[in-house]
């Protein structure tokens, strides 16, 4: 069974931000409190077996949230500066050596 859902979500500067969330669907909670994440979303945010989620809530709603996986560490600490950086990294680690 799926459902559509409408979250409002009123902050504290006054603005109220409205999601429609459509074609949620139902799960089931175990006696260990497990659910089965329904294929349709596990393939369209690409979960794995092993992949780590994380959890947590609003006080109304659960969240999980996929990480965002890192392919290649050195791009993906490039894109954390907005603007261009010039580093002699060869320079940086000669320095470091006579720091120590």
């Amino acid at each position: 069974m799926t459902y559509d859902v409408t979250i409002r979500k009123k902050f504290e500067w006054g603005v109220v931000r409205t999601t429609v969330v459509e074609d949620l669907e139902e799960v089931i909670v175990t006696r260990k409190y497990q659910i089965t994440i329904p294929k349709r979303t596990r393939t369209k945010l690409g979960i794995e077996l092993g992949d780590k989620l994380l959890v947590g809530d609003d006080g109304e709603r659960i969240i999980i949230e996929v990480p965002r996986k890192i392919t290649d560490p050195s791009e993906y600490l490039w894109s954390l500066s907005d603007e261009s950086l010039d580093i002699d990294a060869v320079k940086l680690v000669e320095e470091s050596w006579k720091e120590a």
